[in-house]
């Protein structure tokens, strides 16, 4: 099952970005809007060893018809940062894309976004750990609120997902069908506190999921088996 999730990543990334390889330095996102205001900004850093000679963004927003492309230079610290993220996709939500040149090596990525004095980061893995079919998340203290869970497909196909609150045998509370680079944002009820949340594809690839919990950006990452390496 897992040589199968990471072969279906392997598709996505061959499909929206042609020249790349299943092992490219690649980290897919969702950059939320959490603040909703228009003095928002965020940005996405990159570093990796060996240095990359750049870093590509790509950024799928519903204001836009396809992505917006931005290339980034890596400096001579292995650093590159993402231009401001939220005039590239009119100031809403938006799927990212962050690929570094060679595809052999590794990098780590982190998303920062920022509103006057209030400033929040959270680190993003590489494609194959972000990207999955099924998701759980321990809900805990849901009262700072708004709190909402964030959903996207990056594939070039449309994804079908449900919302369980509890156990794989729970009640589906949510199906959503989402179209290729769309993003779908779900509240989060106060009465799903001290619950276990899960996010299963039934049809289609994988996706990326992040949850934000007030002015917190959580990342979801796939299940995996207890008992892998």
């Amino acid at each position: 099952m897992k040589n199968k999730i990471l072969l279906r990543i392997a598709a996505v990334i061959a499909c929206v970005f042609p020249a790349a390889s299943a092992g490219a330095a690649t980290h897919i996102l969702i950059n939320p809007d959490i603040f909703a205001g228009s003095t928002d900004r965020a940005f996405v850093d990159v570093s990796g060893e060996p240095l990359n000679a750049n870093v590509k963004y790509t950024v799928f927003s519903p204001a836009f018809n396809g992505g917006q492309q931005v290339t980034v230079p890596m400096n001579q610290f292995n650093f590159a940062t993402s231009p401001d993220l939220f005039p590239l996709s009119a100031g809403r939500s938006s799927l990212i894309f962050a690929q570094t040149t060679d595809t052999t090596t590794p990098s780590v990525a982190v998303l920062r976004v920022q509103n006057g004095s209030t400033k929040v980061s959270v680190t993003i893995p590489s494609s194959n750990r972000m990207a999955g079919m099924a998701f759980n998340l321990p809900l805990g203290d849901l009262s700072s609120g708004p709190n909402n869970i964030y959903i996207a497909d990056p594939n070039p196909s449309n994804a079908t997902i449900i919302i369980q609150y509890g156990a794989s045998t729970s009640p589906v509370d949510t199906t959503v069908t989402l179209g290729p680079q769309q993003i779908v944002k779900l509240p989060i009820a106060a009465s799903h506190a001290q619950t276990n949340m899960l996010i299963t594809v039934i049809d289609g690839f994988p996706v990326v999921a992040e949850a934000v919990f007030g002015t917190r950006i959580q990342v979801v990452l796939p299940i995996v088996s207890a008992i892998d390496p």
